[in-house]
């Protein structure tokens, strides 16, 4: 049965100028179909490991948030790519996380592994993957100590790195990953302790449906933006509703007082609601693609979801990080465009009021979705809380209960109010003529 292999790690591995590596680096043939003996889940039956990150707070950040998702048993330790020791790496298994442009370790790995990093891209599976939530996840003996075990998670960036974490793993070896959305997954096989390869047929590759989608896109460039859109379409019939994203996106980092966001978000536009659920397996008319810095959204002849809204999900998540609780993940989005459904917000809050249908504060607290969040009740009383919360406490109080894990409780100590006492003031506030 046809397969294909990845070179194996060796001691004196070769290494082409990185200018020449080739797309199919780490690729041939040979390798046999039996399982290997090692894959994401085994890695961790084993010895204690070190888990291995690169310079810099958000680098730091992810390797505490892994502590915290994987070190219950106390068999993980943190170690800075700087500090870890020749000894440290002849001796144990590594999980190592985090961005090439960050982490010397991943660059140190050259040769040894099936993807090659480099500076903001790698290769890996017959593909350059160069965008910035591009991330690699894969199990491969290490170079320095044999029998032992390399985890590697690793990505152009840290947001790259991170958003492998979204992705289930298990008995596969190898997944990579643009943001929260899979590109390749696949099990790898074994040879004499040779060749590591894929298993015949690769379980996923969805980079190439993605390739033949974008490839036809046009692009326009904005300070913070880059449109992809088809020729003939609603954005190509009128470009200027870059410039008008543009000043959303401004007003929005304003009324957060937070900063522009370290990359460029990408747009990619579709016509209908058909057209990105066919594309993207999300029919809503938009959606974030936080770690990868992409937003989703139909702008076609019947509808646009252009506007603040998904913007402020990739500032949320790059500035604020991630929150449990989306009557403030939505709602602060719904706040920065100011209305809802055409309405100013706090117009629409009095009229919901009069009507008897705003949900309750406890209900969207703990049951957003079940309270009415899917629906466009949820949506608009909540932006309209997250607007009360602002313009009463102010920007930082707002930005202090996002990221609590009891939010009740964040409410009393950094508003001073009980659930129920904030939301008889939110309602009073909103019938305030």
């Amino acid at each position: 049965m046809l397969a294909f292999a990845l070179v194996a790690c060796t001691s004196d591995p070769p290494v082409p100028p990185p200018s020449e590596v080739p797309l199919d680096w780490g690729t041939g043939e040979g390798c046999a179909t039996a399982a290997g003996d090692a894959s994401m889940a085994t890695f961790w039956d084993a010895d204690p490991k070190l888990v291995v990150y690169g310079e810099g707070e958000a680098e730091r950040r992810l390797a505490e948030s892994v502590l915290g998702w994987y070190g219950d048993d106390g068999d993980l330790e943190l170690v800075a790519a700087s500090d870890l020791t020749e000894a440290q790496k002849a001796s144990s298994d590594l999980f190592i996380v985090g961005g090439s442009d960050a982490n010397p370790l991943l660059i140190e790995l050259q040769g040894h592994l099936p993807v090659w990093f480099e500076p903001g891209r790698f290769t890996f599976g017959g593909y350059r993957w160069d965008a910035v939530g591009h991330g690699v996840g894969l199990v491969h003996p290490s170079p320095w100590a044999p029998g032992q075990h390399l985890l590697v998670f690793g990505g152009n960036t840290v947001h790259g790195a991170a958003s492998l974490f979204s992705i289930p793993t298990g008995s596969l070896d190898h997944y990579v990953t643009r943001g929260s959305m899979l590109q390749l997954e696949g099990r790898l096989c074994r040879e004499d302790d040779a060749l590591w390869g894929y298993r015949e047929p690769r379980a996923t590759d969805l980079r190439a449906d993605w390739d033949a989608f974008a490839d036809g896109l046009l692009s326009q460039s904005t300070a913070m933006h880059v449109f992809h859109y088809r020729a003939g379409s609603r954005f190509s019939n009128d470009p200027s509703v870059a410039d008008w994203q543009e000043d959303r996106l401004a007003e929005a980092i304003a009324l957060l007082e937070l900063e522009p966001p370290e990359h460029r978000i990408h747009w990619y536009l579709y016509e209908d609601n058909a057209e990105k659920a066919d594309v993207t397996g999300d029919g809503g008319n938009g959606h974030a693609n936080v770690s990868a810095f992409e937003v989703h959204a139909v702008h076609g002849p019947a509808l646009s979801a252009m506007g603040a809204h998904e913007d402020v999900h990739v500032l949320q998540y790059e500035q604020l990080g991630r929150t449990s609780w989306a009557v403030l993940g939505e709602g602060m989005a719904v706040m920065t465009d100011g209305r809802w459904q055409g309405t100013p917000l706090r117009d629409w809050g009095a009229e919901h009021i009069a009507a008897g249908d705003l949900p309750a504060l406890a209900d969207l607290v703990d049951d957003f979705w079940g309270a009415g969040g899917g629906s466009d009740l949820g949506y608009g009383a909540s932006g309209s809380f997250n607007a009360f919360v602002r313009e009463t406490w102010g920007i930082d109080a707002l930005k202090a209960v996002y990221t609590t894990s009891d939010l009740h409780q964040a409410f009393v100590d950094e508003l001073g109010r009980t659930t129920a006492e904030l939301d008889a003031d939110w309602r009073a506030w909103l019938s305030a003529p």
